[in-house]
């Protein structure tokens, strides 16, 4: 029996906003039932804050799938990794896990206000954590496909990024590897690319540099108005105190300050020494 179908790549929920959206809605999910159905006849107990006390529960699950979102985004993007079916069970298998010694630790230390013990770790999992996720799982893992995509080895190596100014109509989207440096200017940034022929193109956008950093976080700042693809470097000149740089296929120089110039030089160490 070949267990080759749990390699084969898994719809994943890519972007950081979807995916924070779910963790939310999962935590009210979790809320709602815990205040409203009564699953456990808490109403019998007379806890201060009651509905407070439940909804802290809720709060546990969301703290820990943003434990799992940070390894997941790392296991992407950072080590550029595809999602896979086992991907997506170790990942169900550790929100269950990390869930379970939250929740137990917050009835421990909140609600009951006692010692920590783990006594009763697998009695209180079996009772109250396990029927949650034997509800809850599937249907989380029904959103992320529903939500999710499959992306391919080379659309994480260079995936396509969108680029939008305040103006409506200021809208741009190119691959990542298309990027070559966003420049302040006043009021504006000038985003410099390469189009499908390989020529630079340049445009304007009404935004701030740093509002711009936010969508592009695998740029680099090499000075206070300038934002590079640190991957299209292939020169650094100068000292710490007057430096600059040149990027492939753009023939200006690029300054590079003082703060920024170890960490450059760091990158381009990097690019030709991995």
């Amino acid at each position: 029996m070949t267990l080759r179908f749990l390699y084969k790549k898994h719809p994943h929920v890519y972007t950081l906003k979807k995916r924070l959206l779910l963790s939310f809605a999962l935590c009210l999910v979790v809320i709602f039932i815990l205040i409203f159905l009564k699953p456990f006849d808490t109403g019998e107990k007379h806890l201060p804050n009651k509905n407070l006390m439940l909804a802290g529960y809720g709060i546990c699950i969301l703290f820990a799938d943003f434990i799992l979102i940070t390894l997941e985004k790392t296991w992407v993007f950072g080590l550029k990794k595809s999602w896979t079916l086992t991907t997506e069970i170790a990942y169900l298998l550790g929100l269950f896990i990390i869930s379970s010694l939250m929740i137990y630790l917050y009835d421990l230390l909140i609600t009951k206000q006692t010692a920590i013990t783990w006594d009763y770790f697998a009695t209180y999992s079996y009772r109250f954590t396990v029927p949650f996720a034997l509800l809850l799982l599937p249907f989380i893992a029904y959103l992320r496909i529903k939500y999710g995509k499959v992306i391919s080895q080379q659309q994480l190596i260079n995936p396509n990024i969108s680029l939008s100014g305040q103006n409506k109509e200021d809208h741009l989207e190119i691959s990542l590897q298309q990027l070559l440096c966003l420049k302040a200017e006043d009021n504006y940034v000038r985003i410099i690319y390469l189009n499908k022929n390989i020529e630079v193109q340049e445009v304007l956008m009404r935004n701030t540099l740093a509002a711009m950093a936010r969508q592009v976080p695998q740029l680099s700042y090499c000075h206070r108005s300038y934002l590079v693809a640190h991957w299209h470097i292939r020169e650094l000149t100068g000292h710490k105190q007057k430096a600059h740089i040149m990027l492939e296929q753009y023939p200006k120089e690029i300054p590079v300050s003082s703060a920024h110039y170890l960490a450059i030089q760091k990158k381009m160490s990097a690019k030709f020494h991995p």
